[in-house]
């Protein structure tokens, strides 16, 4: 992707709204929200380079990570005219749904027709480890349209139907993010507040959410948890546990609700963290900004 594009998302997120928003629901919504444009981010669009002008493979003009609430898409360049496509959505925070495809670029209409999709359901235990990699089939078909200006791609498959004219906005990664440091720091949504950390032992980050329900009692919770290239997951290892508190600040009650909370932590396409507990659905509708 044309490095104009990157500083254009970059500073489209530095413009996102502090109050948290948004919809979160069990698949992501039929038309996700466009990146800016452009125009509106104050940059001149510029026309993709041709391989006739450059002699690369005009999808360099596309690679890199979209985004549509929880399924994700990574564009990768293959040979002199191909794309290549991986697509995860998760189901929970130990099923995921994988799809791969390629096909030639087509530079008319920026788009990749494919008839190779494959499909896997991939199963980890709570350690992360993968324990079950299924195919579902290895022919689907469908179509792949990318929108220069706006920075999005357009997925149509035609054997599941279930990503039809789907938008998906480009998110703008580091070299650090590729290890899911992007996470690490204080993130808000109103009365509650998600600190990531890093962590000794087999899962290296730690997550702490805390929501505050009065001035003397707030209820936390807490998990273990491991980057899956994508997300920062826990499979039903985390403690939601309310805490009261006296006049003094000490803690008068502890009560664990549960211990076998499961999580899935991701950013989304406006840069805002997503937090999915799958046991009670408590981070339903809330997107979290990060404050450091």
């Amino acid at each position: 992707m044309k490095k104009y594009i990157q500083m254009m998302f970059a500073a489209a997120l530095l413009c996102t709204v502090t109050a948290c928003s948004g919809k979160t629901d069990n698949e992501p919504a039929p038309s996700a929200s466009a990146a800016p444009t452009a125009e509106a981010a104050g940059t001149a669009a510029a026309e993709p380079a041709s391989t006739a002008e450059t002699g690369q493979n005009p999808v360099m003009n596309f690679v890199g990570s979209y985004a549509a609430d929880r399924a994700s898409m990574l564009v990768e360049a293959d040979g002199t005219d191909g794309a290549k496509f991986t697509v995860k959505w998760s189901d929970s925070a130990s099923e995921t749904n994988e799809w791969t495809m390629s096909g030639k670029f087509n530079e008319e209409d920026t788009s990749v027709s494919y008839d190779n999709g494959v499909r896997k359901k991939l199963v980890y235990n709570e350690k992360g480890e993968l324990t079950t990699d299924e195919t579902l089939y290895d022919n689907g078909t469908g179509r792949i349209v990318f929108d220069y200006d706006a920075g999005t791609l357009t997925w149509t498959d035609d054997q599941d139907h279930i990503a039809d004219d789907r938008v998906f906005g480009f998110v703008p990664v580091s070299a650090a993010e590729t290890e899911g440091e992007q996470f690490l720091g204080r993130w808000v949504c109103g009365r509650a507040v998600i600190e990531v950390t890093e962590a000794d032992g087999d899962m290296p980050y730690n997550v702490m959410i805390t929501w505050s329900n009065t001035a003397a009692e707030h209820t936390e919770w807490v998990y273990d948890c491991y980057y899956d290239g994508e997300a920062l997951v826990s499979n039903e290892t985390g403690t939601k546990t309310t805490i009261v508190f006296n006049e003094k600040g000490e803690v008068t009650s502890s009560d664990e609700a549960f211990n076998d909370g499961a999580v899935r932590l991701s950013v989304n396409d406006k840069g805002m963290l997503v937090w999915e507990e799958f046991k009670e659905d408590a981070g339903k509708d809330m997107e979290f900004e990060k404050i450091d």
